[in-house]
Protein backbone atom coordinates (compact mmCIF):
# COMPACT_ATOMS: atom_id res chain seq x y z
CA UNK A 1 0.00 0.00 0.00
CA UNK A 2 2.92 2.36 -0.65
CA UNK A 3 1.58 4.56 -3.44
CA UNK A 4 3.65 7.73 -3.00
CA UNK A 5 6.93 6.55 -4.63
CA UNK A 6 5.12 5.11 -7.65
CA UNK A 7 3.06 8.29 -8.01
CA UNK A 8 6.16 10.50 -7.63
CA UNK A 9 8.27 8.67 -10.23
CA UNK A 10 6.82 10.62 -13.21
CA UNK A 11 8.00 13.83 -11.51
CA UNK A 12 11.56 12.67 -12.19
CA UNK A 13 10.62 12.16 -15.84
CA UNK A 14 9.33 15.73 -16.12
CA UNK A 15 12.37 17.14 -14.32
CA UNK A 16 14.65 15.29 -16.73
CA UNK A 17 12.78 16.71 -19.73
CA UNK A 18 13.03 20.24 -18.35
CA UNK A 19 16.71 19.77 -17.58
CA UNK A 20 17.29 18.40 -21.07
CA UNK A 21 15.77 21.50 -22.64
CA UNK A 22 17.80 23.79 -20.38
CA UNK A 23 20.98 21.95 -21.39
CA UNK A 24 20.05 21.66 -25.07
CA UNK A 25 22.93 23.99 -25.99
CA UNK A 26 25.34 21.15 -25.29
CA UNK A 27 23.65 18.88 -27.85
CA UNK A 28 23.27 18.91 -31.62
CA UNK A 29 19.61 19.92 -31.37
CA UNK A 30 16.96 20.28 -28.69
CA UNK A 31 15.45 17.04 -29.99
CA UNK A 32 18.67 15.16 -29.29
CA UNK A 33 18.72 16.62 -25.77
CA UNK A 34 15.18 15.39 -25.13
CA UNK A 35 15.98 11.89 -26.41
CA UNK A 36 18.87 11.56 -23.97
CA UNK A 37 16.76 13.09 -21.20
CA UNK A 38 14.03 10.47 -21.72
CA UNK A 39 16.57 7.63 -21.62
CA UNK A 40 18.22 9.02 -18.49
CA UNK A 41 14.83 9.52 -16.80
CA UNK A 42 14.04 5.82 -17.23
CA UNK A 43 17.25 4.83 -15.47
CA UNK A 44 16.69 7.43 -12.75
CA UNK A 45 13.12 6.26 -12.08
CA UNK A 46 14.25 2.63 -11.86
CA UNK A 47 16.99 3.52 -9.37
CA UNK A 48 14.58 5.66 -7.35
CA UNK A 49 11.94 2.92 -7.12
CA UNK A 50 14.55 0.29 -6.28
CA UNK A 51 15.81 2.51 -3.45
CA UNK A 52 12.24 2.91 -2.15
CA UNK A 53 11.72 -0.85 -2.21
CA UNK A 54 14.86 -1.32 -0.15
CA UNK A 55 13.76 1.40 2.24
CA UNK A 56 10.42 -0.34 2.76
CA UNK A 57 12.30 -3.64 3.18
CA UNK A 58 10.67 -5.18 0.15
CA UNK A 59 13.17 -7.64 -1.32
CA UNK A 60 13.28 -8.38 -5.01
CA UNK A 61 14.55 -11.91 -5.42
CA UNK A 62 14.99 -12.52 -9.12
CA UNK A 63 14.39 -16.16 -9.93
CA UNK A 64 14.11 -18.11 -13.12
CA UNK A 65 10.36 -18.21 -13.86
CA UNK A 66 8.57 -21.53 -14.01
CA UNK A 67 5.61 -22.07 -16.27
CA UNK A 68 3.28 -23.16 -13.49
CA UNK A 69 -0.46 -22.60 -13.22
CA UNK A 70 -0.04 -19.13 -11.67
CA UNK A 71 2.19 -17.92 -14.52
CA UNK A 72 -0.24 -19.38 -17.06
CA UNK A 73 -3.08 -17.55 -15.32
CA UNK A 74 -1.02 -14.34 -15.40
CA UNK A 75 -0.51 -14.60 -19.16
CA UNK A 76 -4.18 -15.43 -19.63
CA UNK A 77 -5.17 -12.26 -17.77
CA UNK A 78 -2.49 -10.18 -19.51
CA UNK A 79 -3.52 -11.08 -23.06
CA UNK A 80 -6.77 -9.05 -23.12
CA UNK A 81 -4.94 -6.14 -21.47
CA UNK A 82 -2.32 -6.14 -24.22
CA UNK A 83 -5.08 -6.13 -26.83
CA UNK A 84 -6.84 -3.30 -24.98
CA UNK A 85 -3.69 -1.19 -24.85
CA UNK A 86 -3.22 -1.76 -28.57
CA UNK A 87 -6.80 -0.68 -29.25
CA UNK A 88 -6.25 2.58 -27.37
CA UNK A 89 -3.12 3.34 -29.40
CA UNK A 90 -4.96 2.55 -32.64
CA UNK A 91 -7.67 4.97 -31.57
CA UNK A 92 -5.12 7.75 -31.03
CA UNK A 93 -3.39 6.91 -34.32
CA UNK A 94 -6.65 7.10 -36.28
CA UNK A 95 -7.51 10.46 -34.68
CA UNK A 96 -4.17 11.89 -35.81
CA UNK A 97 -4.60 10.51 -39.34
CA UNK A 98 -8.08 12.05 -39.62
CA UNK A 99 -6.79 15.38 -38.31
CA UNK A 100 -4.04 15.37 -40.95
CA UNK A 101 -6.70 15.68 -43.67
CA UNK A 102 -8.14 18.85 -42.08
CA UNK A 103 -6.92 22.44 -41.92
CA UNK A 104 -3.37 23.36 -40.97
CA UNK A 105 -2.87 23.22 -37.21
CA UNK A 106 -5.53 20.55 -36.61
CA UNK A 107 -3.05 18.00 -35.25
CA UNK A 108 -1.49 20.63 -32.97
CA UNK A 109 -4.94 21.66 -31.73
CA UNK A 110 -5.70 18.05 -30.82
CA UNK A 111 -2.37 17.67 -29.06
CA UNK A 112 -2.51 20.86 -26.97
CA UNK A 113 -6.16 20.34 -26.01
CA UNK A 114 -5.49 16.73 -25.08
CA UNK A 115 -2.54 17.76 -22.88
CA UNK A 116 -4.83 20.01 -20.82
CA UNK A 117 -7.56 17.38 -20.73
CA UNK A 118 -5.06 14.75 -19.58
CA UNK A 119 -4.02 16.88 -16.58
CA UNK A 120 -7.16 16.26 -14.46
CA UNK A 121 -7.58 12.82 -16.01
CA UNK A 122 -4.10 11.82 -14.91
CA UNK A 123 -4.36 13.36 -11.47
CA UNK A 124 -7.84 12.02 -10.68
CA UNK A 125 -8.35 8.94 -12.82
CA UNK A 126 -4.92 7.39 -12.55
CA UNK A 127 -4.70 8.16 -8.82
CA UNK A 128 -8.06 6.52 -8.15
CA UNK A 129 -7.22 3.50 -10.28
CA UNK A 130 -3.79 3.05 -8.70
CA UNK A 131 -5.09 3.18 -5.14
CA UNK A 132 -8.39 1.40 -5.77
CA UNK A 133 -7.20 -1.75 -7.55
CA UNK A 134 -5.16 -3.35 -4.72
CA UNK A 135 -7.76 -2.46 -2.06
CA UNK A 136 -10.66 -3.74 -4.13
CA UNK A 137 -8.74 -6.87 -5.17
CA UNK A 138 -8.18 -7.75 -1.51
CA UNK A 139 -11.84 -7.17 -0.72
CA UNK A 140 -12.93 -9.37 -3.63
CA UNK A 141 -10.47 -12.17 -2.82
CA UNK A 142 -11.62 -12.20 0.81
CA UNK A 143 -15.26 -12.37 -0.26
CA UNK A 144 -16.12 -9.09 1.47
CA UNK A 145 -18.90 -7.85 -0.81
CA UNK A 146 -19.85 -5.04 1.57
CA UNK A 147 -16.35 -3.56 1.47
CA UNK A 148 -16.14 -4.02 -2.30
CA UNK A 149 -19.37 -2.12 -2.78
CA UNK A 150 -18.26 0.58 -0.38
CA UNK A 151 -14.96 1.12 -2.21
CA UNK A 152 -16.74 1.22 -5.56
CA UNK A 153 -19.38 3.70 -4.34
CA UNK A 154 -16.78 5.99 -2.75
CA UNK A 155 -14.62 5.92 -5.88
CA UNK A 156 -17.56 6.85 -8.10
CA UNK A 157 -18.53 9.67 -5.76
CA UNK A 158 -15.09 11.20 -5.28
CA UNK A 159 -14.17 10.67 -8.93
CA UNK A 160 -17.21 12.61 -10.09
CA UNK A 161 -16.84 15.17 -7.30
CA UNK A 162 -13.36 16.05 -8.60
CA UNK A 163 -13.99 15.52 -12.32
CA UNK A 164 -17.03 17.78 -12.68
CA UNK A 165 -15.34 21.06 -11.66
CA UNK A 166 -12.35 20.24 -13.86
CA UNK A 167 -14.61 19.50 -16.83
CA UNK A 168 -16.65 22.64 -16.17
CA UNK A 169 -13.56 24.85 -16.06
CA UNK A 170 -12.22 23.38 -19.30
CA UNK A 171 -15.63 23.85 -20.95
CA UNK A 172 -16.40 27.45 -19.91
CA UNK A 173 -12.94 29.06 -20.04
CA UNK A 174 -10.93 27.17 -22.69
CA UNK A 175 -9.99 30.38 -24.50
CA UNK A 176 -8.52 31.87 -21.32
CA UNK A 177 -6.52 28.72 -20.58
CA UNK A 178 -5.19 28.33 -24.13
CA UNK A 179 -4.36 32.02 -24.52
CA UNK A 180 -2.68 32.24 -21.14
CA UNK A 181 -0.64 29.06 -21.54
CA UNK A 182 0.21 28.87 -25.24
CA UNK A 183 -0.59 32.01 -27.27
CA UNK A 184 2.84 33.38 -28.10
CA UNK A 185 5.31 33.04 -30.94
CA UNK A 186 3.87 30.93 -33.78
CA UNK A 187 0.78 30.08 -31.69
CA UNK A 188 -1.65 32.72 -33.00
CA UNK A 189 -5.10 33.87 -31.89
CA UNK A 190 -6.57 31.70 -34.66
CA UNK A 191 -4.80 28.68 -33.17
CA UNK A 192 -6.23 29.63 -29.78
CA UNK A 193 -9.73 29.72 -31.27
CA UNK A 194 -9.39 26.28 -32.90
CA UNK A 195 -7.76 24.65 -29.86
CA UNK A 196 -10.36 26.13 -27.50
CA UNK A 197 -13.16 24.45 -29.43
CA UNK A 198 -11.34 21.11 -29.31
CA UNK A 199 -10.69 21.47 -25.56
CA UNK A 200 -14.35 22.25 -24.90
CA UNK A 201 -15.35 19.09 -26.79
CA UNK A 202 -12.86 16.98 -24.83
CA UNK A 203 -14.16 18.47 -21.56
CA UNK A 204 -17.63 17.05 -22.20
CA UNK A 205 -16.23 13.55 -21.84
CA UNK A 206 -13.88 14.11 -18.90
CA UNK A 207 -16.30 12.84 -16.20
CA UNK A 208 -16.96 9.75 -18.31
CA UNK A 209 -13.22 9.06 -18.60
CA UNK A 210 -12.93 9.12 -14.80
CA UNK A 211 -15.98 6.90 -14.29
CA UNK A 212 -14.73 4.45 -16.91
CA UNK A 213 -11.50 4.12 -14.94
CA UNK A 214 -13.49 3.16 -11.83
CA UNK A 215 -15.69 0.70 -13.74
CA UNK A 216 -12.73 -1.02 -15.40
CA UNK A 217 -10.95 -1.29 -12.05
CA UNK A 218 -13.96 -3.14 -10.63
CA UNK A 219 -13.68 -5.73 -13.40
CA UNK A 220 -9.91 -6.03 -13.04
CA UNK A 221 -10.29 -6.66 -9.31
CA UNK A 222 -12.54 -9.61 -10.19
CA UNK A 223 -9.80 -10.84 -12.57
CA UNK A 224 -12.08 -10.09 -15.51
CA UNK A 225 -9.89 -8.42 -18.12
CA UNK A 226 -12.03 -9.49 -21.08
CA UNK A 227 -15.11 -7.31 -20.52
CA UNK A 228 -13.21 -3.97 -20.39
CA UNK A 229 -11.34 -4.92 -23.58
CA UNK A 230 -14.58 -5.81 -25.39
CA UNK A 231 -16.04 -2.45 -24.38
CA UNK A 232 -12.84 -0.71 -25.46
CA UNK A 233 -12.95 -2.34 -28.90
CA UNK A 234 -16.62 -1.39 -29.36
CA UNK A 235 -15.76 2.15 -28.23
CA UNK A 236 -12.93 2.43 -30.75
CA UNK A 237 -15.18 1.35 -33.63
CA UNK A 238 -17.86 3.82 -32.52
CA UNK A 239 -15.27 6.57 -32.17
CA UNK A 240 -13.95 6.07 -35.69
CA UNK A 241 -17.48 6.08 -37.12
CA UNK A 242 -18.55 9.19 -35.21
CA UNK A 243 -15.32 10.99 -36.11
CA UNK A 244 -15.90 10.39 -39.83
CA UNK A 245 -19.40 11.82 -39.49
CA UNK A 246 -18.64 14.81 -37.25
CA UNK A 247 -15.50 16.10 -38.99
CA UNK A 248 -17.64 16.82 -42.05
CA UNK A 249 -19.76 19.19 -39.95
CA UNK A 250 -17.43 20.76 -37.36
CA UNK A 251 -13.91 19.86 -38.47
CA UNK A 252 -11.24 18.92 -35.95
CA UNK A 253 -13.59 19.60 -33.04
CA UNK A 254 -15.62 16.63 -34.30
CA UNK A 255 -12.75 14.26 -33.52
CA UNK A 256 -12.67 15.40 -29.88
CA UNK A 257 -16.46 15.38 -29.62
CA UNK A 258 -16.57 11.84 -31.01
CA UNK A 259 -14.10 10.75 -28.33
CA UNK A 260 -16.26 12.27 -25.58
CA UNK A 261 -19.52 10.82 -26.89
CA UNK A 262 -17.90 7.41 -27.30
CA UNK A 263 -16.70 7.44 -23.70
CA UNK A 264 -20.22 8.11 -22.43
CA UNK A 265 -21.43 5.23 -24.61
CA UNK A 266 -18.82 3.03 -22.96
CA UNK A 267 -20.22 4.01 -19.56
CA UNK A 268 -23.64 2.85 -20.78
CA UNK A 269 -22.08 -0.45 -21.90
CA UNK A 270 -20.43 -0.90 -18.50
CA UNK A 271 -23.75 -0.30 -16.73
CA UNK A 272 -25.49 -2.77 -19.01
CA UNK A 273 -22.80 -5.40 -18.47
CA UNK A 274 -22.91 -4.93 -14.70
CA UNK A 275 -26.67 -5.39 -14.56
CA UNK A 276 -26.24 -8.73 -16.32
CA UNK A 277 -23.53 -9.83 -13.89
CA UNK A 278 -23.23 -10.27 -10.14
CA UNK A 279 -21.19 -7.10 -9.81
CA UNK A 280 -22.49 -4.20 -7.78
CA UNK A 281 -23.88 -1.31 -9.87
CA UNK A 282 -24.01 1.71 -7.57
CA UNK A 283 -25.75 2.91 -4.44
CA UNK A 284 -29.24 4.44 -4.84
CA UNK A 285 -27.99 7.70 -3.31
CA UNK A 286 -25.49 8.11 -6.15
CA UNK A 287 -28.22 9.51 -8.43
CA UNK A 288 -28.91 12.27 -5.90
CA UNK A 289 -25.19 12.92 -5.55
CA UNK A 290 -24.85 13.26 -9.34
CA UNK A 291 -27.59 15.91 -9.39
CA UNK A 292 -26.03 17.81 -6.48
CA UNK A 293 -22.53 17.70 -7.99
CA UNK A 294 -23.87 18.85 -11.36
CA UNK A 295 -25.69 21.81 -9.78
CA UNK A 296 -22.56 22.83 -7.85
CA UNK A 297 -20.53 22.64 -11.05
CA UNK A 298 -23.12 24.79 -12.86
CA UNK A 299 -22.90 27.45 -10.14
CA UNK A 300 -19.13 27.38 -10.49
CA UNK A 301 -19.35 27.61 -14.28
CA UNK A 302 -21.72 30.58 -14.19
CA UNK A 303 -19.47 32.43 -11.74
CA UNK A 304 -16.45 31.86 -14.00
CA UNK A 305 -18.34 33.02 -17.09
CA UNK A 306 -19.53 36.19 -15.32
CA UNK A 307 -16.06 36.99 -14.00
CA UNK A 308 -14.57 36.33 -17.44
CA UNK A 309 -16.77 39.07 -18.89
CA UNK A 310 -16.21 41.57 -16.08
CA UNK A 311 -12.48 41.20 -15.40
CA UNK A 312 -10.27 43.46 -17.56
CA UNK A 313 -6.97 41.65 -16.89
CA UNK A 314 -4.66 40.08 -19.44
CA UNK A 315 -4.90 36.36 -20.10
CA UNK A 316 -2.39 34.93 -17.61
CA UNK A 317 -3.65 37.00 -14.67
CA UNK A 318 -7.28 36.35 -15.61
CA UNK A 319 -6.58 32.62 -15.89
CA UNK A 320 -5.16 32.46 -12.36
CA UNK A 321 -8.04 34.52 -10.92
CA UNK A 322 -10.74 32.47 -12.67
CA UNK A 323 -9.22 29.15 -11.57
CA UNK A 324 -9.02 30.31 -7.95
CA UNK A 325 -12.56 31.73 -8.11
CA UNK A 326 -13.90 28.48 -9.52
CA UNK A 327 -12.22 26.42 -6.80
CA UNK A 328 -13.59 28.64 -4.03
CA UNK A 329 -17.15 28.74 -5.42
CA UNK A 330 -17.25 24.99 -6.02
CA UNK A 331 -15.83 24.16 -2.59
CA UNK A 332 -18.39 26.25 -0.71
CA UNK A 333 -21.17 24.96 -2.98
CA UNK A 334 -20.47 21.31 -2.15
CA UNK A 335 -20.21 22.21 1.54
CA UNK A 336 -23.50 24.13 1.38
CA UNK A 337 -25.40 21.18 -0.13
CA UNK A 338 -23.64 18.90 2.39
CA UNK A 339 -21.89 16.72 -0.16
CA UNK A 340 -18.91 17.08 2.14
CA UNK A 341 -18.73 18.58 5.61
CA UNK A 342 -16.05 20.88 6.94
CA UNK A 343 -14.90 18.22 9.41
CA UNK A 344 -14.56 15.80 6.48
CA UNK A 345 -12.36 18.33 4.71
CA UNK A 346 -10.29 18.92 7.83
CA UNK A 347 -9.83 15.18 8.25
CA UNK A 348 -8.72 14.81 4.63
CA UNK A 349 -6.24 17.65 5.04
CA UNK A 350 -4.89 16.11 8.23
CA UNK A 351 -6.25 18.89 10.41
CA UNK A 352 -9.01 17.15 12.26
CA UNK A 353 -10.10 19.35 15.15
CA UNK A 354 -10.28 16.34 17.44
CA UNK A 355 -6.58 15.67 17.02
Amino acid sequence: DKFAPFAAAPILFNLCLISGLLLSGFFETAGHALVWAVAFSGVLQAVFLYYCLKRYRIDLNFKKPKLDKDIKKLFKLMAPGIVGAGVVQINIFVDVILASFLQAGAISALYYADRLNQLPLGIIGIAIGTALLPMMSRAVSSGDKFKTQGLFDQSLFFGLLLAMPAATALAVMPHVLIEGLFERGAFTSEATHITSGVLRAYALGLPAFILAKVFSTLYFSHQDTVTPVKISIIGTLLNIGLSLILIKEIGVMGIALATSLTTWMQIALYLGAMKRSEYHVYAPRFKTQVIQITLCALVMGLSIMLADVLLPFEAVVKMVILVLLGLIVYFFSVVWVKLIRMDDFNRIMGKNKNE
